[in-house]
């Protein structure tokens, strides 16, 4: 009995493992890629808005005192804005490590707050009180532009989502 229950787990590992498509770093990174482009897409406007770093970060987070993963991300986001790179390029090129960190670092939140709305990694108040600017309000969008998982599993679906995030920030920051 024991051998039959070990097997169905086994069994059971293996089909999410495959239906996650996610077997090498490569994969995982791709994940992450087009998951930052979720994310960049939505910054769009706070972008055009600003005339340096300083102002983007500004128009996202307000008085939000920004976190060093935070930071990490949106100066990768402003970086490709600036130099007008492509989404596929992004997709081709983007190593995933700040948007692994990120992820990590909001991951780690929603394990102390389940409740969290995913603004800490910004600096936020992570009591969907937010008071930072909606850089996306002409646009609807199914996440506010802070919830990085949203963006994953709109990418990829709630349940897939969740195991991409577990298996690519493991994969891409080398802890697992």
């Amino acid at each position: 009995m024991k051998k039959l229950l070990f097997g169905l787990i086994a069994i059971i590992g293996v089909t999410f493992t495959s239906n996650a498509q996610i077997k090498t770093k490569d994969d995982a990174r791709l994940a992450s890629a087009k998951t930052f482009v979720s994310f960049k897409k939505q910054l769009t406007e706070a972008y055009l808005k600003s005339t340096d770093y300083s102002s983007f970060e500004k128009n996202l987070c307000g008085n939000w005192n920004n976190t060093k993963e935070g930071k990490y991300l949106l100066n990768e986001v402003y970086t490709y804005f600036k130099n007008k790179t492509s989404d596929e390029k992004i997709i081709a090129s983007y190593d995933g490590i700040g948007m692994a960190k990120a992820l990590q670092f909001q991951q780690d939140i929603y394990t102390k707050n389940p409740k969290s709305d995913g603004s800490e990694l910004f600096g936020g108040p992570s009591d969907n009180s937010t008071t930072s600017s909606n850089p996306t309000s002409k646009v609807a969008y199914p996440c506010r532009w802070y919830q990085l998982s949203c963006h994953l599993n709109q990418i990829f679906g709630a349940e897939m989502g969740g195991i991409l995030l577990n298996y690519g920030i493991c994969t891409l920051l080398g802890t697992c």
